[in-house]
């Protein structure tokens, strides 16, 4: 029994270590330039702002470098290494090389001949095989006789929840979007407004410079818009640069203002180091929606079974208010109202979900409290024919609530729709602690995993503790110990 909450007690702990906020080991944010750079056949120039220009002098040769001071770190702490290019000439390439001082003098490119701007985070303790502390310069090699890169940042730092790989806070909007067939309009402070302008259709869209990035660590996509024309929806695309070149929405076809939140290596599903764009589509002619930030960073990761959740706390503001609205509690619950006068029904619609749904089929939704009524939880594709169904229907108590979408809606593969509400009673309400969408486990449950979450860990020992010999006794601990990690997907 004892040995149960010592176990439960040291995995909090773990959580929280997990959380303390990192330091950063070293930085150049060129704000101004370091004083430390030895230009040996490279030169920098301050630019406005924080950025500043390397550029190629050396007299003989149509390369040269700069190197940093001697830098001396825990690298088995601080080990990566943010690189964020916003520009470089035509014609010019850049190197970024972690250099040994003394031992073996051993050396490695961080990056290599690289010729578009772009922002790169890189393990250098897996580059070099080190761990411990070391003592190194970086060089940045530039190739092109006086050709030039400007660089917004240089740092090597520990990772940390929350932390973040790429952000764009638009104070000011950085230089490195293409804006193919929209404009970015600076606006006082943070924030900037998009709009559309391609003279031959209504929709245009505006490219991020490329990204490499880890995404088993950065696996966030923030985004924030406070105001949106209307008639104006607004897509947010991750695309992938090389490989297939598969592409797939973030946010699709959103036609109001929110802070959005998406797990993009589980829409990509893709795992490890990627390289991709990040595009922003706009449709309506010359209409308009102002973003204020969009991050990729170290954000919450849902269990590999769960690939959608609303827990209420807060309640993801994406929804759409039809004929019903949502009153947030206060706590981890909010509540949905039927409001449509002389229509006995209304419903809210969720942001557009993007799902591979012969994985990730089962919905379910926690409800607390009932004043009457029914309600149906439905599937409204967001594409093709935009076909219908009910999921769950002719709700009438509080209760836990399963229905597969597969099923209902006879669909395999991939499918973009909404999960959709509906209250059936002038003015009757029901009130959610959670609604999901994750896999089905049940016909593969696997022994011990009392909690039914597809995996057995330190959450069923919690469950088993709570009703120890009563519930639940030795031979269950016996289940947990023979699947211990052990997961159904």
């Amino acid at each position: 029994m004892n040995k149960l909450y010592i176990l439960i007690a040291a995995s909090m702990l773990m959580i929280n270590a997990y959380s303390v906020q990192a330091e950063t080991g070293w930085e150049d944010n060129f704000d101004p330039i370091k004083t430390t750079w030895v230009e040996t056949t490279a030169v920098w120039t301050d630019l406005s702002g924080s950025t500043a220009k390397l550029t190629e002098n050396d007299s003989t040769l149509s390369y040269g470098f700069a190197q940093s001071e001697p830098i001396t770190l825990d690298v088995s702490k601080y080990k990566e290494l943010l690189i964020s290019v916003s520009a470089v000439d035509s014609g010019a390439l850049y190197s970024v090389q972690i250099q040994e001082v003394g031992g073996a003098e051993a050396y490695a490119n961080a990056i290599s001949n690289m010729g578009f701007p772009g922002t790169k985070i890189v393990d250098i303790s897996s580059l070099m095989g080190w761990s411990g502390t070391k003592t190194f310069v970086i060089n940045i090699w530039i190739d092109g006789e006086s050709k030039g890169v400007a660089f917004d940042t240089l740092q090597i730092r520990a990772t940390e929840t929350g932390m973040a790989a790429w952000s764009e806070d638009f104070n000011p909007v950085k230089l490195s979007w293409t804006q193919e067939s929209c404009l970015w309009t600076d606006s006082e402070g943070i924030g900037a407004v998009l709009t559309e302008s391609n003279p031959s259709v209504s929709y245009g869209v505006v490219r991020s410079e490329i990204l490499t990035i880890d995404l088993d660590i950065y696996n966030e996509l923030y985004v924030k818009t406070t105001a949106i024309d209307s008639g104006c929806y607004y897509s947010v695309q991750i695309q992938e640069i090389g490989g297939s070149g598969e592409y797939r929405d973030a946010i699709s076809y959103a036609g109001g203002a929110a802070t959005q939140i998406i797990d993009i290596a589980k829409l990509m599903n893709w795992s490890g180091t990627k390289t991709f764009q990040i595009n922003i589509w706009l449709d309506g002619e010359s209409k308009s929606t102002t973003f204020e930030k969009i991050e990729l960073r170290n954000g919450e990761k849902l269990p590999g079974y769960i690939y959608w959740r609303d827990h209420f706390n807060p309640r993801k503001e994406l929804w759409y208010d039809i004929g019903a609205y949502w009153t947030d509690n206060g706590d981890s619950t909010s509540t949905v109202t039927e409001d449509q006068p002389g229509i006995s029904y209304g419903k809210v619609e969720s942001e557009t979900l993007d799902v591979d749904v012969s994985l990730f089929p089962e919905i379910t939704v926690d409800i607390t409290n009932v004043t009457g009524g029914w309600l149906d939880v439905a599937i409204q594709e967001q594409e093709g024919y935009y076909a219908a169904s009910n999921v769950i229907t002719a709700i009438t108590a509080p209760g836990i609530y399963k229905g597969n979408v597969a099923d209902a809606m006879g669909w395999t593969g991939r499918h973009k729709f909404r999960i959709v509400l509906w209250v059936n009673g002038n003015g009757k309400s029901y009130t959610f602690d959670s609604i999901q969408l994750a896999m089905d486990c049940g016909t593969n449950l696997l022994a011990g995993d009392y909690n039914e979450d597809c995996q057995v860990d330190f959450q069923d020992l919690a469950n088993i503790a709570e009703t120890w010999m009563s519930e639940y006794d030795m031979l269950d601990v016996k289940d947990i110990s023979d699947n211990w990690l052990d997961k159904a997907y």
